[in-house]
């Protein structure tokens, strides 16, 4: 949406022209395109790297709008959204095939940079957004990487979207319709020490 009005507001600015709607839409996909082709060249560069992105805070589909980087589709690509307890977060992007997976992402506590402490004498505050969703699977995704060193970015993904929680919340609205589940997901891996991918899934979705 930034993009959008941003391109209109330069092109009016430089030619005190208003710039056609359907021209400025054509512009716009234009440029993502080019981003997405660049960074997804970049990506496949490292196969073997789990990439964890937020997707994005304007509460919009980004089945339907613009939003880089999380729109990236690969297998070891992996799309945030939001959480507030087992709903999608009001503020939060979602996308049936662009955004994977959900976590928690309101009122995170979440360190404050020392400039703002310094002059604040706070050293935590509570923040909400899709860049809180994120790190929390980062984090998971880490502790799963512990379990087993040996599993790829590929593998890691699959752990972490087969073996959240379903949400009604969020089927339809994500690929995989569940928000990220800590136990299962580090049952999973410490399985796959001794079976295939797919079995130690299996064993940890049982009660």
């Amino acid at each position: 949406k930034h993009i959008h009005r941003r391109f209109a507001e330069w092109y009016k600015e430089i030619t005190g022209l208003e710039l056609d709607e359907i021209k400025l839409k054509e512009i716009v996909d234009s440029y993502f395109a080019s981003l997405y082709q660049r960074a997804d060249r970049i990506l496949a560069r490292y196969p073997h790297t789990l990439f964890i992105f937020s997707a994005g805070n304007s509460a919009q589909d980004n089945d339907v709008s613009h939003h880089f980087p999380s729109r990236i589709r690969r297998p070891h690509v992996i799309s945030v959204a939001a959480l507030n307890g087992e709903y999608l977060a009001s503020f939060s992007n979602w996308g049936h095939s662009s955004v994977d997976v959900a976590a928690p992402g309101v009122g995170v506590m979440s360190v404050i940079p020392t400039v703002y402490a310094q002059q604040t004498g706070l050293m935590q505050t509570p923040a909400s957004g899709t860049s809180m969703a994120a790190p929390h699977v980062a984090n998971l995704a880490a502790r799963c990487l512990q379990m087993n060193k040996e599993l790829t970015g590929a593998e890691l993904k699959r752990i972490l979207l087969e073996t959240g929680d379903v949400l009604g919340a969020l089927v339809g609205r994500t690929t995989s319709g569940r928000g990220v589940n800590s136990e299962r997901a580090l049952k999973a891996a410490q399985l796959t020490k001794e079976l295939a991918l797919e079995e130690a899934i299996r064993l940890a979705l049982s009660p």
